[in-house]
């Protein structure tokens, strides 16, 4: 799967990819200072002037358009046009993952290094609309499903998730490490229901991959009670 970055794309193309149509704004984020801010997705000027104020940090980008400045959340995101996963090599081994994505019959259409692992985005034919009724719950459940086929972070695995910029730098490593788009196929080629039909179910549980806290009828005595917390934590 390792192969030599893509050096003809630009950044513009990238988010011509990802926000094709000009519609709703592009979120960046700066860390570790937090700062961050909401550009039209056509503003490049703007964009650029964000990244460029920032270098030294590691920058990232809502995946998902958001619907207007300020909201990051995901009540405030509107179109999403990839489904996504991000592979951490600390957790999935770089040859562990790479055999997993080779057997996957269904290949992204950008692949980006991301320092410490890929972020993967597959171009879908319909965008999805997020606030559609039903539609974010739909698009969280095929990320999970696609993170557990890939080995991926099922922490990512939702809609309103913030990835690297790719050309930037990711400053957890001493010396950083570039962020590099490594494939980049801007066709949309894939149907929400390509994956549906796919990928393995969750597993059952709270939507977590774990089996949902049932209380014990009888509770010992004691002044520090383990099922409490656990309950605590359930709610």
């Amino acid at each position: 799967m390792s192969r030599p970055p893509v050096a003809t794309v630009t950044l513009d193309a990238f988010w011509g990819a990802l926000f094709p149509d000009g519609d709703g704004f592009i979120e960046l984020r700066a860390l570790p200072s937090k700062d961050r801010d909401f550009f039209p997705s056509d503003d490049l000027a703007g964009i650029e002037s964000f990244l460029g104020t920032h270098l030294a940090e590691n920058l990232y980008f809502g995946v998902a358009a958001r619907v207007a400045p300020g909201d990051g959340s995901l009540a405030g995101c509107g179109r999403l046009v990839v489904l996504f996963a991000d592979i951490d090599f600390k957790t999935t081994p770089e040859s562990g993952a790479t055999a997993r994505l080779e057997r996957f019959p269904l290949q992204p259409s950008i692949v980006v290094k991301s320092g410490g692992g890929w972020h993967l985005y597959w171009l879908l034919r319909e965008p999805a609309d997020l606030r559609v009724n039903g539609e974010a719950a739909r698009i969280k459940g095929l990320l999970r499903r696609l993170a557990i086929a890939l080995g991926g972070d099922l922490a990512a695995a939702e809609p309103a998730r913030v990835l690297r910029v790719p050309g930037t730098l990711n400053q957890k490593y001493t010396p950083p490490r570039e962020v590099l788009v490594e494939r980049f196929d801007a066709i949309f080629g894939f149907n929400l229901s390509d994956f549906d039909d796919l990928l393995p179910s969750e597993p059952p549980g709270d939507g977590d991959g774990a089996s949902p806290f049932r209380m014990p009828q009888e509770l010992p005595d004691g002044t520090r009670n383990p099922n409490l917390y656990r309950l605590g934590r359930s709610l």
